[in-house]
Parts: structure tokens; sequence; C-alpha cells
């Protein structure tokens, strides 16, 4: 991804959501945030299959030398036909999934919005064009295998820059309820979803001449067990990753006071924008990486992953100690309805969220090697997550859940994905991390004990 679409989505720190803040209630900026967590699960919704079509899109054509020239086309189809009968399933799942239990979860906030009525009604269409942008993976796998990752990134940006710019003028001189703001933020996404359709048809391959009329098509040529074992182990990584944390805030609105709540999920919407912009230098770089070890220069692989990690880090702690010292002064100068969360709880957050970016990025820099391993590690961790949490939380209440990621990370994730990086790269622990991850952790470890003594 590029800088410029890791930060046109980071935009809405600094434009949307001081405004949705200032000018809205607890209740309702509660259900803005909301619908902003069910998004994240489009991720978790596809399952890992995206990533498995890309891969076998990618590995399979040779695209692009003049527009139109695609080579087996015979297999793209079946690629295509087997693709949307996949996310007829994943849709129909997604849109059961939505209209029970993520109604049972958002009922209480919802009949506390401003609007109940208008909120029960943005509910609805947002569940419907949730389905469609998880269809809509279908024309972005198709653009991703064809290696347009560039041009959809640009339009993204575009898109996203676009996006926020609008809201934010209707929010600052227009009076509307908060459901008629998401609706807008749906609208654009949608339109995204028919951009990238039509970049489809027009870059790829035309979708409506090539598979209308086409019955019976078989699947001769594409691994069908391949396809599933390999969505499956993605979807397990997802799910015991992002989606035990973006879970917790539905965890947590059963057993908080809804002001707690609020600051959580401004906290942990802040904190997700956070690490979106500041990976940029390491994960625009990956496709390099992994040129880097396919032409076996380890050496300049560990020297070009270390400039990068620790530039993400720098960015990544500056931002959390920025807000550790000037949130409580944003939030009094925007004169919000809403309040931080405490700055113990910050704090941990942002351990929290450091020690799985370490993880991560080591986990990415020891799958250039093709070994996949994520899954596993993501499903012990997020076992170890979940018991810990659960088992602190009558002690240390809300601060059970970021305690519980630094204890299920340290426990297998965030130790033996870098232990597998470094031998990678032939290097050890405190050299490769001594100006990178080692400082920041140490800055915010020192926080945090003048915080609590």
């Amino acid at each position: 991804m590029t800088w410029a679409s890791f930060g046109s989505k980071s935009l809405i720190i600094v434009l949307i959501t001081p405004l949705i803040l200032k000018k809205y209630d607890t209740h309702d900026v509660n259900f803005w945030y909301f619908v902003s967590l069910w998004l994240t699960f489009l991720t978790l919704f596809d399952g890992g299959f995206g990533a498995t079509f890309v891969r076998m899109i990618a590995y399979r054509l040779n695209i692009f030398n003049n527009i139109g020239n695609v080579l087996d086309i015979s297999y793209q189809l079946n690629i295509y036909q087997l693709m949307t009968s996949v996310y007829k399933i994943l849709c129909l799942i997604a849109f059961i999934i939505l209209s029970t239990v993520g109604s049972f979860l958002i009922k209480d906030t919802v009949n506390h919005t401003h609007n109940p009525i208008l909120s029960w009604i943005t509910w609805w269409v947002f569940c419907l064009s949730f389905v469609l942008q998880l269809w809509g993976n279908v024309y972005l796998n198709l653009l991703q295998g064809a290696n347009r990752v560039a041009l959809v990134r640009r339009w993204d940006a575009i898109f996203n820059i676009t996006n926020t710019i609008i809201i934010s003028l209707v929010l600052l001189f227009i009076k509307c309820d908060i459901g008629y703001i998401i609706l807008l933020n749906q609208f654009w996404l949608i339109v995204a979803v028919l951009r990238n359709y039509f970049l489809t048809n027009n870059i790829v391959f035309s979708l409506k001449s090539k598979v209308i009329g086409i019955e019976n098509v078989n699947y001769d040529g594409v691994d069908k067990h391949q396809v599933l074992s390999s969505a499956i182990k993605s979807g397990v990584g997802i799910l015991f990753s992002q989606g035990i944390i973006q879970a917790s805030a539905f965890i947590l609105q059963q057993v908080v006071d809804p002001r707690i709540l609020s600051s959580y999920l401004i906290s942990l919407n802040l904190l997700q924008n956070i690490r979106t912009f500041t990976q940029a230098p390491f994960y625009s770089r990956i496709p390099i990486y992994s040129m880097l070890y396919k032409d076996s220069n380890i050496i300049k692989l560990r020297e070009e992953t270390q400039k990068s990690t620790r530039l993400v880090y720098l960015l990544f702690t500056f931002s959390i100690v920025f807000f550790y010292f000037f949130s409580n002064d944003i939030f009094l100068f925007l004169g919000t309805k809403s309040k931080f969360i405490s700055l113990d709880t910050w704090l941990l957050l942002g351990i929290a969220f450091l020690i799985e970016r370490f993880g991560a990025m080591h986990l990415q820099i020891y799958s250039t090697s093709n070994h996949i391993i994520w899954h596993y590690l993501n499903g012990i961790s997020g076992t170890i997550l979940l018991l810990s949490s659960f088992l602190l939380y009558p002690t240390l209440g809300i601060n059970a859940f970021p305690v519980g990621m630094i204890i299920g990370y340290l426990a297998c994730y965030s130790w033996y994905a870098p232990f597998k990086s470094y031998q990678l790269m032939n290097t050890q622990f405190i050299k490769y991390e001594y100006s990178g991850f080692l400082p920041s952790l140490l800055v915010l470890l020192i926080l945090l004990i003048n915080q609590i003594s």
C-alpha cells in the first residue's frame, strides 16, 4: 500500500473524529464507532479466500504487457466462477450474522441514539451495503491478482480524501443525525465497489462478454482443496488476531457503562488508525523484501527491514506519547461530549499494539520465504489472550484486555515469529532491535510506571 492510501485513511483522525466527538452525545458516538468497527470485520467475513484467490490469479496470469493480452483465459474464467460461487455463500453468511447477532449486539446503542428509528434504518442499510462490499472483493481480488495494486490504492486515496472532505463539510455546516453521516460514508464505500467493477471490466477482462452465457463451468485446473485449505488457515489467523481485538468492544458493551465504552471505542479506533498509518514504511516495501530474499541477498534484506521497522516504531511511539501528554487538552479544546480513556489504559493498549506490531512485521519478514505459519501462531496467542482477559477482568476491569493481549502475544506470536525471522536473516535480537523496538518499549514502560506509581 502506498503512503497516500495509508495517509488518506488516517484523515479520519484529523478531520472527522473531532467533529463527531464535539457534535454528538455518547450514544450517537458509540453508534458511529460500532458501525466503523463492523466495517473492519470485512476481512474476517472474507475468511482468507481473498488472499488465496489473489495468489492463484497472480501465479497463473501474465497480464498487461499489452492491455487485453490475457493468457490462460480458461483458467481465469474458472477462477472467476469459483470466486462468485464462494462469495455468494460468504455474503449470505455475513447478512445472516449481521441481521441477527449484529442487531442483538447493537440494539441497546441504537435504541439510545437521538433518533432510534433513523438509526435502525441506517443499520439495515449498512447490513445490505456491507454485503455488497464483501461481494466487491471479487473484483478487488482480480485487480490485485493482476498486479494492479498501485492503481487501486491511488483510486482509494482519491475516494478517501473526497469522502472525508464531504463528511467534514456536512458536520460543520449541516445539522443532522448521526445516521445520515453513516449513510453518507456507506454511499462512498458502495461507489468504490462499482469503481472496482468497472476497473476490472476495462482492464483485466470483459466480465460480461466472457462469463454471461457460460453454463456448467467446471473447475478444471483449479485445485479446490488447495483453495479451501489455504483460506481456512488464513481465516483462522484473522479470527484469532484482529477478530478478537475488534470483538472486545462488543464484549465490553455488555458489562461497562456507556461512557466508559465510548472512551474505549474512541481509543481503539484511534490506535487502529495510528497502526494503519505508521506501518506504511514497512508494508509498502514488502515486494522489495520478497525480491531480496528471492535473490538470496540476506544482508540487504536485514538492512532494509531494520531501517523500515525502526521508522515504524518511531512513528508509532511518537503517536502514543503525543496522545498521552495532550489528549486531555485536545478533548478540552474541542469541547467534546465524550472523554478520552484513562492514561494507564491508553499506555497498556499502546504497549500491547507495539508488541503485536513487533511480531507481525517479523512474521511478514519470515513469510518472504513462503513458509506460512501465522495461522498457528495467531490461534495459540488468540486463545491465551481470551483466557487471560476473562480471568483478569474481575481484578483489572477494562485493563484486562490490553494485559491479556500482552500475555497472549508474548506467550507465542511475538517471540516465535521474531525467532524465525532472526534465523532467516542470520541476526540476533539485541543486534537487530537495539535502535528500534527496545527503545520504543522502554519509553512506554517508563511512562506506564510513572503513571501508575
